[in-house]
């Protein structure tokens, strides 16, 4: 790094949160079931729920073979909105929103801290850096922010960068491009932070970006990651950065 640190982007999943405590099948079931009583307690007749999951998975399939080549994202909003017309059911936008709400609440509810993530965030923010999430997430950005808040990372985080918003998915240059905007740096002055190979160190690298990969026990890596900085715990960034802070600022 030829400049001074200015921020660190970060990964959202098994970098800050935890969110595969469980196989993603599994997690989709638990929203398929809740979503499926939120809507049965309305509509009486709405299909039973292997045929309901179905769709959902269909619809899902179907927008992502569109878009997967362009790195292009599905929001969680257009699968409900095309799993509804299939099912003839009304996609209205308050309907919608509060079936997404009981799909998600399941899946919030296993959500855990990787590590004393507010912690760490809280004493790199101190620092004077910019702390920027970057995440890859079909759900909308509503729901995150309720995990964020509920685990005390919210406070600390200078901006936010959802696939599903943006449009384009992490290994695509312009997730990173619009995070250095929100941080109000170049490439060069700041890192990332994550942990999959392609999306947190690969990507960022084709545009300048530094990475560090948090290893996720249990996930393989290629061989050639050894060539790349790695950590255990975003509570070794500061020491690993070599952070020297004199009255509270950074100055190295």
């Amino acid at each position: 790094m030829k400049n001074k640190l200015k921020a660190i982007l970060f990964d959202l999943g098994s970098t800050l949160l935890e969110y595969e405590n469980f196989e993603w099948e599994e997690i989709a079931r638990k929203g398929m079931k809740a979503g499926h009583q939120f809507l049965i307690e309305i509509f009486p007749n709405v299909p039973p729920i292997e045929i309901c999951a179905g769709i959902f998975h269909q619809s899902y399939t179907m927008l992502s073979a569109e878009r997967q080549e362009d790195l292009k994202e599905v929001n969680f909003e257009e699968i409900v909105f095309e799993s509804f017309r299939k099912m003839n059911l009304p996609a209205e936008p308050e309907l919608m929103r509060n079936f997404i709400y009981a799909f998600y609440q399941p899946i919030s509810e296993d959500v855990a801290e990787v590590d004393g993530s507010s912690k760490a965030l809280k004493e790199l923010k101190s620092l004077g850096l910019k702390l920027v999430i970057v995440s890859n997430s079909i759900f909308p950005a509503y729901l995150h922010l309720m995990e964020l808040r509920r685990f005390g990372i919210l406070p600390h985080i200078d901006g936010m960068v959802f696939s599903c918003e943006l449009g384009v998915r992490k290994p695509h240059p312009d997730i990173y491009i619009c995070a250095l905007e929100i941080a109000g740096c170049s490439p060069d002055e700041a890192i990332f932070v994550g942990d999959r190979f392609e999306e947190d160190i690969k990507g960022p690298e084709d545009i300048g970006l530094t990475g560090i990969l948090r290893k996720k026990p249990g996930r393989e890596y290629p061989e050639e990651m050894s060539n790349y900085a790695s950590c255990d715990s975003i509570k070794e960034l500061k020491n690993m950065l070599g952070l020297i802070v004199d009255n509270g600022k950074l100055i190295t």
